[in-house]
């Protein structure tokens, strides 16, 4: 990535990327386990904001050059994964199967990162 400018165009591409999965997903899910939706939609939102929170927090402190903002990065990290897995805790209490079903939405944001580079050449 060259500037900021780039990121946030990034960001946007995979929230549409998202969006798109969303749909197919909930249109999939809607003929065959409609109770499901609501979890692996949580779970695509959570991943989603999860990647731009930590695309935002690690480019401001790689663009510092501040070798002392390296813990933000790191605390960053683990309370990400405390409030990620916080709301797993709270959908497996709900229902036990639900869990299953976050997991495969928080997933389901990587197809978007992978096609990221496929579908939209950069230099």
């Amino acid at each position: 990535m060259h500037n900021d400018k780039d990121v946030v165009y990034m960001c946007k591409i995979l929230v549409k990327y998202d969006l798109v999965i969303s749909l197919i997903v909930v249109l999939l899910l809607y003929f065959t386990y409609p109770e499901y939706i609501f979890p692996v939609l949580i779970g695509i939102f959570v991943a989603c904001i999860n990647f731009g929170v930590n695309t935002l927090i690690t480019t401001k402190v790689l663009k510092s050059n501040k070798f002392k903002n390296v813990p933000v990065i790191i605390l960053s990290y683990y309370s990400r994964i405390i409030i990620i897995v916080g709301i797993a805790v709270l959908i497996y209490l709900s229902k036990t199967n639900y869990l299953f079903a976050f997991c495969s939405g928080f997933l389901l944001h990587f197809i978007s990162i992978i096609l990221y580079p496929f579908l939209n050449k950069c230099d």
